[in-house]
């Protein structure tokens, strides 16, 4: 059955809204936890291989072909997405006897007037980065 582009157009305007705004709630600390992956089962027929395919061979305008193929890359990789924003969300650096949210590092290093300071914190989040989410993001990148 040959996909109707107008429609494809409706659900993937839908689908990236809701993408933006899963990553908005979560980057903005307004959702606890990044669930991407419920937004892919959603829209599950947009991110197939075999839709990507007949987009391609229905000469489809490009930038759905391009969509369709990065949604379908993407949705390979949904879980292992989650759980690295995840992790960044959850995950702390011990600093000066204060657990300091992963995520709030980086301002506060460029608030930091002092130079030691600023280069302590640095090499502690760069072991919590290497323990605990290069792990995941190596996993991501051999997938993809």
């Amino acid at each position: 059955m040959a996909i109707n582009l107008s429609t494809y157009r409706e659900e993937l305007e839908e689908m990236t809204a809701e993408v933006l705004e899963e990553e908005y709630l979560h980057g903005s600390g307004r959702k606890a936890t990044m669930e991407l992956a419920r937004v892919y089962e959603r829209h599950s027929d947009l991110t197939t291989l075999n839709t990507a395919v007949e987009l391609a061979g229905m000469g489809a305008p490009t930038e759905l072909q391009r969509f369709a193929a990065e949604a379908y890359i993407g949705d390979g990789l949904k879980d292992l997405t989650d759980r690295k924003a995840n992790l960044e969300a959850s995950a702390v650096v011990q600093f000066d006897g204060e657990a300091v949210p992963y995520r709030g590092v980086r301002p506060r290093l460029m608030n930091e007037p002092d130079h030691a300071r600023r280069h302590e914190l640095h090499r502690l989040r760069c072991e919590v980065t290497e323990r605990e989410i290069n792990p995941v993001l190596g996993e991501r990148m051999e997938r993809q």
